[in-house]
């Protein structure tokens, strides 16, 4: 069964007629039907892989590399994800959330651009403290365990 009940929100194609020339808008319809929480996990994992490439270097990552990282991590079947990953990349670079490195679109090398990097920079450094601060109560819970376990 089809999902109806937002039928009401859903903005048919629209036809727009100027000097003889008609465009159909589809773009509303088509992010209104597509599964956008598989798109945002792909989103999601491409700009993970590209931060993990591109930590601490200069240089950026091609669009095989990260193909390849997702192929590795993810276990993506590179003939599914393939065209929405090319399609992310080419946005991502047109819109700046990645920086150009080499060549022109995604064809070349790219990395996220520096805003994006370091607030990941800061979200990776908060995940360190959390593991610090838990490493060092599990430290305290051995002294303990150690203290008590010990026959004078």
């Amino acid at each position: 069964m089809a999902d109806v009940s937002n039928i009401g929100q859903l903005t048919m194609p629209t036809l727009q007629q100027s000097d003889d020339t008609i465009s159909v808008n589809y773009s509303a319809v088509f992010e209104a039907t597509s599964n956008t929480k598989n798109i945002v996990k792909l989103q999601n994992a491409v700009d993970e892989s590209i931060f993990k490439h591109t930590f601490g270097k200069r240089n950026g990552v091609s669009l095989y590399a990260v193909k390849k990282s997702l192929r590795e991590e993810y276990s993506y079947k590179s003939v599914r994800s393939l065209k929405p990953i090319s399609r992310y990349v080419a946005f991502a670079i047109k819109n700046g959330k990645f920086q150009q490195i080499t060549g022109h679109g995604a064809s070349g090398t790219f990395r996220l651009n520096r805003d994006i990097h370091v607030s990941h920079v800061r979200r990776l450094g908060g995940l360190r403290k959390v593991s610090a601060q838990s490493h060092a109560i599990q430290r305290q819970r051995e002294n303990k365990q150690t203290k008590h376990n010990t026959i004078a």
